[in-house]
């Protein structure tokens, strides 16, 4: 398996909605059933090549090659010809059954690693968010497309099989020509455990609203602030700034802050910054809704841990969100980019207590039913089994 970035597997990693996590939780699902899986990634720190055994049949490697950088985009320094070779070789013996690669450009690494060795069958699994950090419609977004597109094209047409995790990212394969029967649909995965966990105070009389989405623009965090103003007796707890292990700019923090004391809320936002995963269900079992509303390019990661824990989400219909929240069933959905709308909905939402369980409700057996991490390992050993002729 190949990813992004190795994911420290400890509570303390920070929370995150990455392949690489996604990536990560689909491999100790496998070790479950009883698979061996060896994970791949670029070095992300200084020294050389370093192995990590997380159980028996899991390790992961970050190979050594050109400095020590993310393995997630051209621009941050991917070396192909170094970490290709170096690929290759960590295959020789014993090379592995089937290559898993997640994001177009560990797709595009894979292809040259195995055309460098012999021959092995690749599984390529396309995340909503790769590579795209730009807001929707900029010159350096267009740019990035045009570019990600052909490589994506490439990838997916040299690949044995392409796996997307939403209707809407098989909707666009279709229309850069990837052909239908070599698509699988195998959809993000959540952690359905819920634990005890005594929820986080907040001040009597007031409801909370949750978001974990990343700082930006992009990921609809203005939007929410603006529309707090229209939620009266309501704080915002924003949980997605810069952490340790992240590379974000703190002066997201300081324009999100601005907004809001400009908006007249700034003594109803907090900012956490990134936290662990092991503080997501504390944190959650304080607020009374989760909110995701970004513009586009949504895994609907956030959506399902939110779900998982039994909490009721308000959503913008784009990406993995549009087939993971059911709205009025599982959750509210509202247009992208309409602070307006938003809050109209959030205020109708809060003050139906009864609503909000019922939508709780159906939303965790939702994800006990169709996204529990056994279920998606189960649909990907299948689609390797099928690669293999078993």
């Amino acid at each position: 398996m190949l990813i992004p970035q190795s994911v420290e597997p400890t509570a303390r990693a920070p929370y995150r909605d990455g392949a690489d996590v996604q990536a990560h939780h689909l491999a100790l699902s496998l070790t479950d059933m009883g698979h061996r899986v060896d994970v791949y990634t670029h070095r992300s720190r200084a020294g050389g090549s370093r192995r990590v055994a997380v159980n028996p049949r899991l390790a992961v490697s970050s190979l050594a090659a050109g400095p020590p950088t993310m393995l997630d985009d051209c621009e941050h320094g991917w070396h192909p010809g170094e970490f290709t070779s170096a690929l290759a070789e960590a295959w020789r013996d014993p090379a592995p059954d089937v290559v898993h690669a997640h994001s177009w450009l560990c797709g595009l690494t894979a292809l040259l690693a195995v055309r460098q060795r012999r021959p092995l069958p690749i599984v390529q699994t396309f995340h909503e968010n790769d590579g795209n950090g730009s807001a929707p419609g900029s010159r350096v977004e267009m740019t990035k497309l045009v570019s990600h597109a052909r490589i994506e094209r490439a990838v997916a047409r040299n690949s044995q099989a392409v796996v997307v995790t939403s209707e809407t990212e098989l909707a666009r394969l279709a229309r850069l020509g990837v052909a239908r029967r070599r698509i699988a649909m195998i959809p993000c995965g959540a952690v359905t455990q819920v634990t005890d966990d005594t929820p986080t105070s907040k001040p009597p009389g007031r409801l909370r609203l949750v978001v974990l989405d990343p700082l930006g623009r992009s990921r609809g965090v203005d939007d929410v602030v603006t529309a707090l103003r229209g939620v009266p007796h309501t704080e915002l707890v924003l949980a997605g700034g810069p952490c340790s292990a992240d590379r974000v700019d703190e002066r997201e923090v300081c324009r999100i802050r601005e907004l809001a004391h400009r908006l007249g809320v700034g003594d109803r936002v907090r900012l956490l910054g990134g936290i662990p995963s092991c503080q997501l269900p504390t944190l959650l079992a304080g607020a009374d809704a989760v909110v995701s509303v970004p513009w586009a390019n949504a895994t609907g990661q956030v959506a399902l841990d939110a779900m998982a824990c039994g909490l009721p989400v308000v959503c913008t219909r784009v990406g993995g969100l549009a087939d993971i929240v059911v709205d009025g069933i599982t959750g509210v959905c509202v247009p992208p980019r309409r602070p307006d709308l938003l809050s109209r909905a959030l205020r109708g939402f809060l003050a139906a207590p009864d609503r909000r369980v019922a939508l709780a409700i159906a939303g965790r057996d939702r994800v006990l039913s169709r996204y529990g991490w056994a279920r998606i390992g189960a649909e990907t050993v299948r689609l390797y089994e099928r690669l293999l002729g078993r």
